[in-house]
């Protein structure tokens, strides 16, 4: 895990240290049996994961209204590598790249209340923007790799230039 080149690309050198530890930690004899009541703590995690993604299928094919975020961001270090396990994770339940994105944006922005405001690009609206190197309704991992990021029309975020 610690080794993990999105992790090693995306999160900071210290926090990957303290998690190296943590999962350390986590294996000696009896830790994770004692804290958790488990003997394989991995194991329990990746089962819930695995339910967490089934039951999001289900939710998602009865026509649940589904709305994008996390409420855990910085767990491993920084908000984007949080945002993109979420689009993973969502993309794994059998949602499409389109309807990911607009629970990211026009259905987040309806659930909260600001849709008059932002969520679509459409006159009187602000001005926000995400540029992306790649196009998200193709490959969702596209969403990753942000260029540009326009605030109320002012470029708030502008990724370096790549040679």
């Amino acid at each position: 895990l610690t080794s993990d080149p999105d992790l090693i690309a995306n999160v900071p050198a210290a926090i990957r240290k303290r998690l190296k530890i943590v999962l350390r930690v986590m294996k000696i004899p009896g830790f994770t049996r004692i804290t958790l009541k488990e003997k394989n703590a991995r194991r329990r995690w990746d089962l819930w994961y695995q339910w967490s993604v089934r039951n999001t299928a289900k939710l998602y094919q009865s026509g649940v209204r589904l709305i994008f975020g996390t409420d855990v961001p910085f767990t491993f270090g920084n908000f984007w590598h949080s945002i993109m396990n979420e689009v993973r994770a969502l993309s794994e339940a059998g949602i499409s790249n389109l309807d990911i994105l607009r629970m990211a944006t026009s259905e987040a922005a309806e659930a909260i209340g600001i849709a008059e405001t932002t969520g679509t690009i459409e006159p009187g609206k602000h001005a926000d923007l995400v540029l992306l190197a790649g196009d998200p309704l193709n490959d969702i991992e596209a969403i990753g790799r942000v260029t540009t990021v326009i605030k109320q029309g002012r470029v708030v975020y502008q990724a370096p230039p790549t040679g």
